[in-house]
C-alpha cells in the first residue's frame, strides 16, 4: 500500500492566519511543520496515531490514537484552563477529532469506542462533577462533558454504568468513560 497524505478533512488551514497543514503531511511521517499562524509544530502521522505538539508551548497539542478499536484523545488547546485567555491559534480540538476519525477510517482503522479520561482541574472533570452534584446522575454528567458531546456528534452515543469508572487513587479523583457506537 502506498503512503498517502493525511486528509485535511475540514480542519482549517489558512497560511499567515491559523490552522495546521495536514494535507501536506504523509502518513508514516514525523517532523516540524509551520502552522498557519507561523508557529512550529511537531507532527507525527500514522495509520492509527496523529500527534501534534507546539514546539515552543509543549503543554499544548492534539493527539489521537487508536488501539484495538478504542480512540483515546489528549487535547490541550489553552494555557489557562477553561478561559479564552491563552487559546492557541492553530489548535482546534473539535475539528481535530473529526479529521482524525476521517483519516483513521480512510486508512482502514475501525474505531468502535471513544474513551474520555478526566483528571481534577480539567474542564471535563469540572463539568462532570458539577452535573453529577446537580442531578445525581453520573451517566448524564459524563454525557454532558465536552468529550461526551463530541463523542455523540460522531456516533458514540452509548454509555452504560459499567463503562464509567470514578477512581479515587493517587490523592485525587479520576474519571474514565467509554462511549460506544451502537451495534
Amino acid at each position: 500500500m502506498a503512503i498517502s497524505r493525511v486528509e485535511q478533512a475540514g480542519y482549517p488551514y489558512i497560511e499567515g492566519s491559523h490552522g495546521i497543514p495536514f494535507g501536506q503531511l504523509l502518513v508514516g511521517s514525523e517532523g516540524i511543520v509551520k502552522s498557519g499562524s507561523g508557529r512550529r509544530l511537531f507532527c507525527e502521522m500514522g495509520r492509527s496515531r496523529i500527534h501534534v505538539l507546539d514546539v515552543d508551548e509543549q503543554m499544548l497539542g492534539l493527539s489521537a490514537s487508536v488501539t484495538y478499536g478504542v480512540i483515546k484523545l489528549n487535547l490541550q488547546t489553552r494555557l489557562n484552563n477553561g478561559s479564552q485567555q491563552g487559546v492557541h491559534p492553530d489548535l482546534f480540538a473539535a475539528k481535530f477529532v473529526g479529521m482524525a476519525l476521517v483519516n483513521f477510517r480512510h486508512h482502514g482503522v475501525n474505531v468502535v469506542s471513544l474513551i474520555g479520561n478526566w483528571h481534577p482541574g480539567s474542564v471535563d472533570y469540572r463539568a462532570f462533577q458539577k452535573t453529577k452534584v446537580a442531578t445525581g446522575d453520573a451517566l448524564l454528567a459524563a454525557k454532558s462533558t465536552w468529550t461526551g458531546k463530541i463523542a455523540a456528534l460522531h456516533g458514540f452515543t452509548e454509555l452504560n454504568a459499567e463503562d464509567l469508572l470514578v477512581d479515587e487513587e493517587l490523592g485525587g479523583r479520576y474519571v474514565w468513560a467509554i462511549f460506544r457506537r451502537p451495534k
